[in-house]
């Protein structure tokens, strides 16, 4: 009996574990400003000072290449749609550098923290342009990586921010405002034509 329970409670110990991950996340060659890709120094993305956020982030396998959402600047950890948000770390010069190159972990991530199967889906990273994203500014997206099961034995996975670890890479992707901002600007410019139109 006592044998009997010691398997059943193995065998709940695997269960639980079973697609955590564990990740050592990092971005070894920097960052530039998004038009100032080589421009050196003053094109990286920390020169002359600031703060910015890297994210590790989860998205899932749906049969095919996996989609990465677009940021939305309205939820707390800036992602959409089906991405889940797992860790962040802040990046301030003077102390990380001017390029904002960065190593993380390895750290392990849960399943049962997400709500998520773990296993079997990717994690990407992405940095932003400062830690105060808003529409108009850019960030970037590392390469997604297939997030394998981590039991507790396995060495961790490498995941990495650049695509390229030698030259770096220039924020490209664009924070598109949220409708309701574009709704507001929309009025603002309208009864500003109003008013031209009345002064004409």
């Amino acid at each position: 009996m006592k044998k009997l329970i010691a398997v059943l409670a193995l065998g709940a110990m695997a269960a639980t574990s079973y697609g955590d991950i564990n990740i050592n996340w990092r971005a070894l060659g920097g960052f530039y400003k998004n038009g100032q890709f080589g421009v050196d120094p003053a094109g990286a993305i920390l020169f002359g000072g600031g703060t910015t956020i890297a994210q590790l982030i989860w998205t899932p396998f749906n049969g095919g290449s996996p989609t990465i959402d677009a940021v939305n600047v309205g939820n707390p950890n800036y992602v959409s749609g089906d991405d889940v948000f797992l860790d962040s770390i802040t990046l301030t010069n003077p102390g990380i550098g001017i390029y904002a190159d960065y190593a993380n972990g390895p750290e392990t991530y849960l399943n049962s923290t997400y709500g998520q199967t773990l296993q079997g889906g990717y994690v990407y990273l992405r940095i932003f342009q400062d830690n105060t994203p808003t529409g108009g500014e850019y960030y970037f997206n590392g390469n997604p990586l297939l997030a394998n099961a981590y039991t507790g034995s396995e060495s961790p996975q490498t995941l990495e921010g650049n695509t390229d670890n030698v030259n770096g890479n220039q924020l490209n992707q664009l924070i598109v405002p949220e409708p309701s901002v574009l709704a507001f600007l929309g009025a603002g410019a309208l009864v500003v034509a109003i008013r031209r139109m009345r002064k004409a």
